[in-house]
């Protein structure tokens, strides 16, 4: 998605692997900013992915593109069961999708659960008021008993760690997968 400009995908702790003297990877890569792929981008190598092996999109690649927004690695992810649940000569369809979807949220529930679980409370309620509406003050912080002085250095810490992202005045989870497992495992509405 264009509007992700300048977004880092690159984790903390490899950052801290190969660029703090005392690591054992220290000097021996360079780091690389990852930019978030373009929704046209996107569509277009699932499509022709599809395509080159004998199978045929139909929808999905509009379907990818809303849900990964951008994110290179989600992205792929999400391609991937999708054209694994297509037989060559087949049509992707509904129930491909949603196969597809359930597939991805599979694999990454445990991680993402262990991820948030290690979280202080001001960030797990941070990461909730943000992934249910991105303001962390006002209705959302409310409705999970975030104080305002918490919300701000849980918001800081996050953007620091790479895992959320300033959107003007708001707040977005940089994971598409981490923002709708947060979304499906506090579905209650703020």
């Amino acid at each position: 998605m264009t509007s992700m400009a300048n977004t880092r995908y690159n984790p903390p702790t490899m950052r801290t692997l190969f660029s703090v003297q005392d690591q054992p990877f220290f000097a021996q890569a360079d780091l690389v900013e990852i930019e978030p792929l373009d929704d046209a981008d996107v569509y277009r190598i699932v499509e022709e992915g599809f395509h080159s092996t004998g199978r045929l999109a139909g929808d999905l690649p509009g379907r990818i593109v809303a849900l990964a927004q951008g994110h290179p690695q989600r992205a792929m992810q999400l391609a991937d069961a999708a054209w694994r649940s297509v037989s060559p000569g087949d049509s992707a369809d509904e129930r491909t999708w949603e196969h597809a979807l359930r597939e991805v949220r599979r694999s990454v529930d445990s991680g993402l659960e262990r991820y948030y679980s290690s979280q202080s409370a001001g960030r797990q309620k941070t990461l909730r008021a943000v992934a249910n509406g991105g303001s962390i003050y006002g209705t959302a912080a409310s409705f999970v008993d975030l104080s305002p002085g918490t919300a701000r250095d849980a918001a800081e810490a996050l953007v620091g760690d790479g895992i959320l992202r300033r959107s003007g005045s708001r707040f977005e989870v940089i994971d598409p997968l981490l923002n709708d497992w947060l979304q499906q495992r506090f579905s209650t509405s703020i």
